[in-house]
């Protein structure tokens, strides 16, 4: 590709102007002439040297997206596209609800159940969609992920993509036999991708517009001056792609700030938008986007990932260990089910392919072991890896603590982001207080330019910002962490009093639960401690403890027998409840008998809600246990629920042991026409993920007899794939509901609306509460609540889903106040608990007393 030449250039054509207020002429002398709103400067442009601009701020955009920095050599770089594996999204949170939400026990047949399931099941099971096909069906989408699954990563690979894509629209080869009025076109059809932070953007957040291109100009300050009054007529023809990463970097008050300015301008110039956040504590944001979640990496991806990090490392010489293999660390993997689980996630995967290929380092098998061995290595092994004195330990120990304070600074002002002055600031105070003396003579600014330019683990927002986060949020809570647990062990009572102060501050759980895997095996004060708290009706606490037992495996007491059999129990009263499952599933990765046992009886118990059986073997799937296999095989062929039957085929694929194939194979054989396609499509795809010679023998004896659609049974083996005729359509059972309902009665005023709530039909009211939740209308709260109570279940789904929302904290106090309604009903109890989370720092706790029969009794520890 090559960069423009400044040739001579004829006449242009007059355009339209960017703007009420601005001027644009392409002249008969090839000026552009430009007046833009209060300035006085006139700009003025040759036709040739807009295209150029044009050119060198794509580049500059290419540019700064292209590398990626491998963990363990923060001064070298990799080319992000051979080191991307294309994601897997699922499209289908909205629908996991509704179908966790309408599968309950309440007032329902097993007849409406059933019909729900052949309504919803098949569609919940086909939940996996490649990005790269999805991202083209939507304007507006937001993208969820848990912490180092790639989010940012994926809109960078968004950036990079498109400007290269449009860059290749200016080169010479494409248009030197243009005329002047078509390069006027192909310029003005060109789209900027813009990626920002909402965090910048929430600063100033009444004119978006502006906003936009101040921090252009920041970005870019070689080209993001002289292109900026082009980047004002993109956006206002919506000609530009707005990548908004981190909306969970905002804080809550921020956001309620920039929501009503942000969404009217996106909407208004229909811009394509792209937003991120966590899951953790997220709330509807991006008016009329698609929901999506990136799926963790699949055994597949992380082989794949594997290979691309060590043949990047080789390329640029940067493995420390020629003798460590891809095909090492694969295997190894394999072996240590305990880091399974991590390495589904690209941040920590990444991270143990740093850790592994450093020579004669054993890989860890926990969390806290993965973070501390990474710190370690930033602060000292980077040194060497870099041509830089390495680090004694001594002042590696010494900048730790340095960084756990810091951190825990971060974490109380509840931000991920601090100014160079406030940082400066805090490292003073920390210098003052501490008894070491490594720190004598050293400048806060000599300190913070080490731990950001040197070890990497404290990052500049930008080259230009004077702000700073940390490498990855995992690292400030796992910092935090051990801020905490150094403080434990100088008092007990003092450190756990820390703790405690944060138990219902939900984003602090993830940071409580590594305290307590850092504790190793006597983390019982601290939960002990946990337990004695008085607990809400969301057993909050419980769970909390549950969360951090399942960071110390190996640990045998009654306390803990006695927590996650409540957990267990908790989690048979609310099966779908998308907060319980995790933590029994993290129990169970950590071999935790009553965990599994509880859910294997799940299964076993045909008495049990249909609910029950099919999200227990939903989980021992995730589990990977192998203990499930047997009872698995029993479930897919002897449970009466087709759902069921398909969920166990695909938990035996997930697990990948030998001993299913024979049942599967059986399955198989036993089907007959009339059977479930999906029960079929999960039995072949375990067979193939087995992928020994029976299993894929049967599935090509099976194929040569029974004709099915290639994309029903997701089967990606080349050489059965040819087996496999094309046969007959299945139809999409489900459309896209929500979308459709949801345009009932938008030109309808609210109170109409709300008046509809009450009409004898049920469709009616089930379509204006959909309605009315599209609005987020507050004074619909109300009458929403008495929907709770209506007789129809689609209403009160319906009326559930809009609650949530119009997202308001009045409706958790409502919702507890109501005398009428049951607050452990199913639905409700789930909207309670979303709300409080989402709220929890307005919300004077709703300690209403946990039912007896979750709570724990005092131990005595030994």
């Amino acid at each position: 590709m090559n960069q423009p030449s400044e040739q001579s250039n004829g006449d242009f054509q007059e355009v339209h102007a960017a703007g009420n207020n601005n001027k644009q002429i392409f002249t008969q002398s090839g000026l552009i002439n430009i007046y833009e709103n209060n300035s006085e400067a006139e700009i003025q442009l040759t036709g040739i040297e807009l295209k150029n601009a044009v050119y060198e701020f794509l580049s500059d955009i290419e540019g700064k997206f292209q590398d990626i920095k491998l963990f363990h050599a923060p001064k070298e770089k990799v080319a992000l596209i051979d080191q991307y594996i294309p994601i897997q999204v699922t499209l289908e949170r909205i629908y996991q609800e509704k179908l966790n939400e309408s599968l309950r026990s309440y007032g329902e047949s097993e007849e409406e159940i059933k019909r729900i399931y052949a309504a919803k099941g098949e569609k919940y099971e086909r939940k996996q969609e490649d990005w790269q096909k999805e991202k083209g069906n939507h304007q507006r989408i937001m993208i969820l992920a848990d912490p180092g699954m790639g989010k940012s990563t994926l809109l960078r690979m968004e950036a990079l993509t498109i400007a290269r894509e449009e860059k290749e629209k200016l080169s010479d080869a494409n248009v030197e036999n243009l005329g002047e009025e078509d390069i006027a076109k192909t310029i003005s059809s060109i789209q900027f991708p813009l990626y920002l932070r909402l965090s910048d953007l929430a600063e100033v957040s009444e004119n978006i517009e502006k906003t936009i291109i101040n921090l252009v100009k920041r970005d870019y300050p070689k080209t993001g001056q002289k292109i900026a009054f082009l980047v004002r007529k993109k956006l206002k023809d919506g000609k530009c792609l707005l990548l908004l990463d981190a909306l969970d970097e905002v804080a809550r008050e921020k956001r309620l700030q920039l929501q009503p300015y942000l969404n009217p301008f996106i909407k208004s110039f229909d811009h394509k938008t792209i937003c991120t956040s966590r899951i953790v504590g997220y709330s509807s944001f991006l008016e009329d986007a698609k929901e999506m979640e990136i799926v963790p990496f699949t055994e597949k991806q992380i082989e794949e990932y594997i290979k691309f990090w060590f043949e990047n490392a080789q390329k640029a010489k940067l493995l420390e260990d020629e003798s460590v293999s891809a095909v090492g660390l694969i295997n190894e993997i394999k072996n240590k089910p305990q880091i399974q689980g991590l390495t589904q996630n690209p941040l920590l995967l990444s991270l143990v392919c740093s850790l592994y290929q450093t020579k004669g380092l054993e890989l860890p098998a926990r969390k806290t072991q993965v973070y501390k061995k990474a710190v370690e290595y930033m602060l000292s092994k980077w040194s060497a890896d870099n041509q830089r004195l390495s680090s004694d330990e001594g002042w590696v120990e010494s900048k730790k603590e340095l960084l756990e304070f810091l951190a825990y600074q971060f974490s109380c002002k509840n931000t991920e982001v601090l100014s160079t002055k406030e940082l400066k600031k805090q490292i003073d105070i920390f210098k003052n207080n501490t008894d070491s003396s490594d720190f004598e003579g050293k400048k806060a600014s000599d300190l913070l330019k080490e731990l950001s330019e040197q070890d990497g683990i404290l990052q500049k927002l930008s080259e230009e910002a004077t702000e700073y986060l940390f490498l990855h949020r995992t690292f400030q809570e796992y910092l935090t962490a051990s801020y905490i647990y150094e403080k434990i062990k100088e008092n007990q009572e003092e450190g756990i009093a820390l703790v405690k102060e944060h138990l219902w501050h939900f984003d602090w759980h993830e940071t409580i639960s590594l305290v307590a895997g850092l504790m190793d095996n006597h983390p019982l004060p601290l939960l002990k401690a946990i337990m004695e708290e008085q607990d809400d009706i969301f057993n909050t606490l419980l769970l909390l403890t549950g969360l951090c037992i399942s960071e110390c495996p190996n640990l045998d007491h009654p306390l803990i027998t006695e927590v996650v059999n409540k957990i267990v129990k908790f989690w048979r009263k609310y099966p779908t409840a998308n907060f319980i499952q995790p933590i029994l599933i993290a129990l169970g990765k950590i071999g935790n008998e009553q965990a599994v046992s509880g859910l294997i009886q799940a299964l076993k118990n045909s008495d049990a809600d249909v609910n029950v059986r099919y999200n227990a073997a939903w989980a021992l799937g995730k589990i990977g246990n192998e203990q499930a296999v047997s009872p698995l095989i029993n479930a897919l062929t002897q449970d009466p629920d087709t759902n069921v039957r398909s969920n166990a085929a695909k938990a035996l694929g997930e697990i990948g042991n030998e001993q299913a194939v024979s049942g599967l194979i059986q399955a198989l054989k036993d089907c007959k026409k009339d059977c479930n396609y999906f029960v079929i499509q999960n039995v072949i795809s375990a067979l193939e993920k087995i992928g020994c010679e029976p299993a894929l023998f049967a599935i090509k004896q099976h194929l040569k007899y029974h004709v099915y659609p290639c994309d029903v049974l997701n089967i990606t083996l080349p050489n059965i794939c040819t087996i496999i005729q094309s046969g007959r359509k299945i139809e999409n059972i489900i459309g896209d509901e929500q979308t459709i309902l949801g345009r009932v009665g938008n030109k309808k005023k609210v109170s109409e609306l709300i008046q509809a709530l009450k009409d004898p039909n049920p469709d009616v009211r089930y379509k204006a509460a959909i309605a009315l939740g599209e609005r987020g209308d507050e004074q619909a709260v109300s009458p929403l609540i008495d929907a709770l109570k209506d007789s129809d279940s689609h209403v009160r789904s319906n009326a559930a889903d809009a609650l949530e929302k119009i997202n308001s904290v009045e409706i958790v106090i409502k919702l507890f106040e109501e005398d009428e309604l049951d607050i452990y009903r199913s639905d409700i109890f789930l909207l309670a608990r979303k709300l409080m989370v989402r709220h929890s720092q307005k919300l004077t706790h709703p300690l209403i007393k946990v039912s007896s029969e979750f709570k724990v009794q005092s131990f005595e520890l030994k």
